[in-house]
């Protein structure tokens, strides 16, 4: 897939594989950005990568960029700003108790939030450019036991993508 003129790319994509139990059915499942609920709607937004991975449907994200003059960008797209402009990279996530925020870029994560509260809601934000970051996605991550090991899954974005 084509993600831009410059970058192939496949977008990220979850589904369960139960067979019997205690397998459940439906987690992970991938939540899709799509215009209409009609079949041709959902395999564009798939096609384009405007969807993410949630271990249920309890976990709700929402993940854009926006430049210094106004230009916005979501997920799978590609926000158009200069290699030195200042960009705002902004999760909203809820049903995600105690989960940390993080933002992986080409440069591997490059920021790591403090654990979300109990309640699971909060908006996070991180500035950057495109200069730094050629494109920035979104992980929630579950609590570690101990260790320097980041904790299980949660919910993953596939990648906004920065610069011209």
């Amino acid at each position: 897939r084509s993600g831009t003129a410059d970058r192939s790319w496949l977008p990220a994509m979850g589904n369960s594989d139960a067979h019997r139990d205690p397998d459940p059915v439906g987690t992970p499942q991938t939540v899709v950005l799509a215009d209409d609920l009609t079949r041709e709607a959902i395999q564009e937004g798939l096609r384009a990568g405007r969807s993410y991975v949630a271990e249920s449907k309890l976990v709700s994200l929402t993940f854009s960029a926006a430049g210094a003059k106004g230009e916005h960008a979501g997920i799978g797209e590609r926000l158009r700003v200069a290699r030195d402009t200042p960009v705002t990279v902004r999760l909203e996530a809820t049903g995600a108790p105690r989960c940390t925020v993080r933002f992986v870029t080409d440069q591997g994560v490059l920021f790591t939030s403090a654990p979300l509260p109990v309640s699971g809601s909060r908006t996070v934000e991180w500035s950057t450019t495109a200069q730094y970051a050629a494109y920035v996605r979104a992980e929630l991550r579950h609590e570690t036991a101990a260790g320097p090991v980041p904790g299980a899954l949660a919910a993953f974005t596939n990648p906004i993508f920065l610069g011209t």
